[in-house]
C-alpha cells in the first residue's frame, strides 16, 4: 500500500526584508514573498518515514507542475543528543554537570555520529519554499523512486495561513541524486594549522584552547561558505 499523509506545515524562517520574485502556484498569493526562505520539518512531522534506513541518504523531493514531476534540492541532517563534555573533547567548566544538548550529528567532528542511523525524530528535512508545487493527481510516480512509498506535505505561510502549495516526499532506488543536480549551497572548511607529520585533520589538530597564548586563534582556518545569493569566508 502507498503511503500518502497529508501533512500541513509552516513554513519556518524568518522574515525577509527584501525577496527576490519567484513564480506563482496558483491559489497562492505569498510565495514570491518566501522566495528565499526554507521549509524545515522533523521526522516527527512524518511519522510514516520514522525508523527508515535508508532515508537519510536516499529520500528525494518533487513537486507536481503542470502535469509533470519536478526534482527539488533536499538535504536531510541528523541530530542527536550529545553531551557538551565530549564535544569540548576535553578539560572544561561543563565537567560533572551533565549538561546536554540537540546538537547536529557528524562523525567528522566531536559531535560525532548519531547513535540512531535511520530517520528519528529529530533529524531535520529542508526544502526550499520556492519549489512547491501543486497537488498531484495521484495517477503516477516519479522516475527513479521506490513504488508505494509516498509522503504528500502541503506548506502553509506561518502569517496567512495561505497554502503556498505541495511537496512530495519518495525514497529514491539509488539513481537520484538528493540535491537533485542543484546544490543550493558550497562549504569548504579547512583547518590551517598543521601537526608535526603535516597532517591538518581535523581530529589532529582541532583544540578548544589556545595553543600558545600570543595564538590569535584557537582554530585557523580558510573555509568557505557560498550560495547563488551570498557568500561568506572564515
Amino acid at each position: 500500500t502507498s503511503t500518502r499523509e497529508m501533512v500541513l506545515l509552516y513554513l519556518v524562517a524568518a522574515l525577509l526584508g527584501s525577496c527576490a520574485e519567484g513564480t506563482q502556484v496558483p491559489g497562492s498569493q505569498t510565495l514570491s514573498q518566501r522566495y528565499l526562505d526554507p521549509v524545515v520539518i522533523t521526522g516527527a512531522e512524518v511519522p510514516s518515514l520514522l525508523g527508515c534506513a535508508d532515508c537519510v541518504d536516499n529520500l528525494v523531493a518533487f513537486s507536481w507542475t503542470d502535469g509533470a514531476w519536478s526534482q527539488a534540492p533536499l538535504q536531510v541532517d541528523e541530530r542527536h543528543i550529545q553531551d557538551y563534555y565530549n564535544i569540548k573533547n576535553g578539560h572544561c567548566l561543563l565537567y560533572d554537570r551533565n549538561m546536554t544538548g540537540l546538537v547536529y550529528a557528524d562523525p567528522g567532528t566531536y559531535s560525532g555520529a548519531d547513535d540512531d542511523d535511520t530517520l528519528d525524530m529529530d533529524d531535520e528535512i529542508v526544502f526550499m519554499a520556492r519549489f512547491v508545487g501543486e497537488k498531484s493527481d495521484g495517477m503516477s510516480s516519479p522516475e527513479g523512486v521506490v513504488e508505494g512509498m509516498m509522503e504528500e506535505l502541503e506548506v502553509l505561510d506561518p502569517v496567512t495561513d495561505i497554502s503556498l502549495g505541495f511537496m512530495y516526499l519518495f525514497l529514491s532506488d539509488g539513481s537520484l541524486d538528493q540535491a537533485a543536480g542543484n546544490p543550493l549551497v558550497e562549504y569548504v572548511f579547512n583547518l590551517t594549522a598543521t601537526d608535526e607529520s603535516g597532517s591538518n585533520a581535523y581530529f589532529d589538530v582541532y583544540h578548544n584552547e589556545k595553543i600558545s597564548p600570543d595564538a590569535e586563534s584557537k582554530n585557523p582556518e580558510n573555509s568557505y561558505f557560498k550560495s547563488k545569493n551570498y557568500q561568506r569566508h572564515f
